[in-house]
């Protein structure tokens, strides 16, 4: 076995983790807990076998982030005293009509034009009364949460959504619901994702659902959690398909729902084929296990196909897939690859791979042996929350500082090395002085001799 691959036996898998992820919605901010991660979002995070499971709060199909609008800065509202005169042309029809086709146009400026400005003072003047559209209301709240042609401002957010939703707007009640799980209301967020529910918001079932399947607010209940998320994904929701696979993946023995790999990966691929990147990297792994009926000519484990779903899910930015990307790479000896996934979830603040890149640089697989960089790394994963790292950070700590003594000592021998030197140099000039010095005195004796021997020839003759 080669000393690379050696090194790579060592690394996997006890100190490299793959992860797997679901999240409760596509569109939707998450709870303040943590950061959003790519495309999905951020969420609560627990591990499972080596994997993390990501959960995002819930929300709504508001209008998303997208490029800053052409008109910066927050747009006042209007006075208490009613609605200034329109900017835009009358409409025929009632106040009804008439705030439809002002929300019309504000999402023809928001979504086409990217003119977040312009939307705003559409959907003010149209959840404004007379007009008093609540659909209206449900993406002025959006604006305001998000900072979208306006200031950003979570209490104008929550005054819109609570006007929306006791109008019965369902995304407005849905939104109501999400700013309660934010703040840790799990029973008004429950109230108001039933009510949402209820009237069929695919969003609100699915976030219903995570409520049952994590006991928020309520008692846990997994086959309760299993309906809301079914109906939210018969209606072709991504998230709810992804969450119910994953409820399939896990199990929840004791709550009377077992594990079924086959309904989990016909789940994740009805999510997957809409793009949705947890799904992606959740149906790799299960590829990459072997876990996916009639898979790969049912020889078991499909490691290529594991390995493009993590990559497309990559593709999305997705950082658990980016991490199960490198981990493929490295036990296939791919390790500059390797590298650069773990690199780019490590800068998406994923735990793992900061500890995975910490072992590469360990081990000088992919990147030159670099202990410092290693220890810095694991540094950073251990105050993430990575426990492995904290072991790892302590002996390679303990190599630095044997590195260090090591270098410590070459240094002190190669001064002693030096100063001998310098004195052999000393000794050597000062011989040589004498050997120049006994040189001449052998040369003036031969001089002086010779002429003595010539004055007396001469005398004779």
């Amino acid at each position: 076995m080669s000393r690379a691959a050696q090194l790579a036996s060592q690394a996997t898998p006890s100190s490299l983790a793959r992860n797997f992820t679901y999240s409760s919605d596509e569109e939707s901010p998450p709870a303040p807990k943590q950061p959003r991660d790519g495309n999905n979002g951020g969420g609560n995070s627990a591990h499972r076998d080596l994997r993390s499971i990501s959960v995002e709060s819930s929300d709504d199909e508001a209008p998303p982030p997208s490029a800053q609008p052409r008109h910066g800065g927050g747009v006042p509202r209007g006075s208490s005293s009613g609605p200034a005169p329109s900017r835009f042309a009358p409409m025929p029809g009632g106040s009804h009509d008439r705030g439809a086709q002002l929300c019309a146009m504000g999402d023809k400026e928001f979504f086409v034009h990217q003119s977040h400005g312009e939307a705003f003072l559409l959907y003010l003047e149209a959840a404004e009364p007379p007009n008093a559209h609540p659909p209206a209301m449900h993406r002025l709240g959006a604006c305001f949460r998000d900072g979208k042609g306006c200031g950003r401002s979570e209490k104008d957010a929550e005054r819109w959504f609570a006007r929306g939703a006791a109008m019965g707007d369902a995304d407005c009640v849905n939104a109501v619901g999400a700013i309660a799980e934010a703040a840790g209301d799990y029973s008004a967020a429950l109230a108001n994702y039933q009510r949402a529910a209820d009237m069929r918001h695919r969003e609100a079932q699915c976030n219903l659902g995570h409520l049952y399947e994590k006991g928020l607010g309520v008692a846990k209940d997994a086959v309760i959690a299993a309906r809301w998320y079914r109906a939210a994904a018969d209606a072709g929701f991504a998230k709810a398909q992804n969450n119910l696979g994953a409820l399939y993946d896990g199990g929840d023995t004791a709550g009377g729902l077992g594990v079924d790999h086959g309904a989990a990966a016909f789940w994740y691929e009805k999510a997957a084929a809409q793009g949705n990147a947890s799904a992606l990297n959740n149906l790799g792994i299960l590829h990459e296990d072997g876990l996916v009926p009639g898979s790969h000519d049912g020889t078991g484990p499909d490691v290529a196909k594991a390995k493009e779903l993590y990559a497309r899910a990559a593709d999305l930015g997705h950082a658990h897939a980016l991490n199960n990307l490198g981990y493929l790479c490295t036990v296939s000896d791919q390790h500059e690859e390797a590298a650069r996934h773990f690199r780019a979830a490590s800068d998406k603040g994923h735990a793992e791979a900061t500890h995975n890149l910490a072992t590469l640089h360990e081990n000088g697989l992919g990147v030159r042996r670099d202990l410092r960089e290693a220890a810095a790394l694991y540094a950073a994963a251990a105050a993430a929350g990575e426990g492995k790292a904290v072991e790892a950070l302590a002996r390679v700590e303990a190599l630095v500082a044997k590195e260090e003594s090591e270098v410590e000592n070459l240094r002190s021998a190669l001064a002693d090395k030096t100063k001998e030197t310098e004195r052999l140099a000393k000794e050597l000039g000062v011989a040589k002085a004498e050997s120049a010095r006994l040189k001449g005195t052998i040369a003036e004796l031969r001089v002086g001799g010779g002429s003595g021997s010539g004055g007396s020839g001469s005398g004779s003759g």
